[in-house]
């Protein structure tokens, strides 16, 4: 099972479930996963700095690596968040993680 938020990493979070991370030869590729056409999506993004592009090769990367189930998924929430009229500033997350630098409350 996983229980983890990968976007604010990307790609190299996405690093968990390519073949070359794998042990003994890398870390952290705990689930052994490992499929060519996936570690070429990988590093296709690892390479590519047009963010629209890197984030479509992503989506393709978790996409295939979904079909194979490598993992079990246990939580897809939608991150909602209940805020005061007052508070300002904030951005929502595409993840768990929250940046609270910008935020403020009148």
């Amino acid at each position: 099972m996983s229980y983890i938020s990968l976007a604010p990493v990307a790609p190299t979070g996405f690093r968990s479930y390519v073949s070359d991370y794998m042990p003994p030869k890398g870390c952290c590729n705990q689930s052994g996963y490992s499929n060519p056409a996936a570690d070429a999506l990988y590093y296709e993004a690892q390479a590519t700095f047009d963010v629209a592009d890197q984030n479509r090769l992503l989506r393709e990367f978790q996409s295939t690596m979904m079909k194979d189930a490598p993992v079990l998924v246990t939580v897809h929430d939608l991150n909602l968040r209940v805020l005061s009229p007052k508070v300002h500033g904030f951005v929502q997350p595409q993840s768990w993680f929250v940046d609270l630098k910008s935020v403020w409350v009148e």
